[in-house]
C-alpha cells in the first residue's frame, strides 16, 4: 500500500473514531439530561464551541439524572462523612435526610428519595 493509501485509511479511521465518540457523548447527554437527540446535539455543539475540554466531566457535574453504581456511593460515602463531622445528635431518619441533602439526586420528589438513596441503602453505605 503506498504512503497516499495509508493516510486515507488513517483519516477513515480517524474519522470513524471521532463519529464514535460522538455518538457516546450523545448517548451520555441524553440520558443525563433527558433530551432527545436534536437538544442533545445541540448542547453538544455548544460545549464544543465554549471550549469545554473534558465534556464527558462536565456531563456528569450537571447532569440531572442520579449518579449510579461507584460514583454514588462515594458520592454518599462523602455525604455521610460530612454530615458525621458535624457531630450533632439526630435521629436516623433526619440523619438520611441530611446525606440525601448532599448528594445529588438524593430527592426524586418532595419527601421521597431518589433511587438508590433510601434509607436502607444509606445504612448499608455507612456500615462498609
Amino acid at each position: 500500500m503506498s504512503g497516499n493509501g495509508k493516510s486515507r485509511m488513517g483519516a477513515v479511521y480517524s474519522h470513524l473514531k471521532e463519529k464514535a465518540s460522538k455518538a457516546e457523548l450523545m448517548h451520555d447527554i441524553r440520558e443525563a439530561f433527558r433530551l432527545t437527540d436534536v437538544p442533545a446535539e445541540m448542547l453538544l455543539l455548544g460545549l464544543q464551541t465554549a471550549g469545554v475540554k473534558d465534556i464527558p466531566a462536565w456531563v456528569r457535574e450537571h447532569s440531572l439524572a442520579p449518579p449510579r453504581g461507584t460514583a454514588r456511593k462515594a458520592i454518599m460515602k462523602a455525604a455521610i462523612a460530612k454530615v458525621q463531622q458535624q457531630g450533632q445528635q439526630m435521629s436516623f431518619k433526619e440523619f438520611c435526610d441530611k446525606v440525601r441533602d448532599e448528594c445529588h439526586g438524593g430527592w426524586k420528589a418532595k419527601g421521597k428519595p431518589g433511587k438508590g438513596f433510601n434509607n436502607k441503602t444509606i445504612w448499608r453505605a455507612m456500615r462498609v
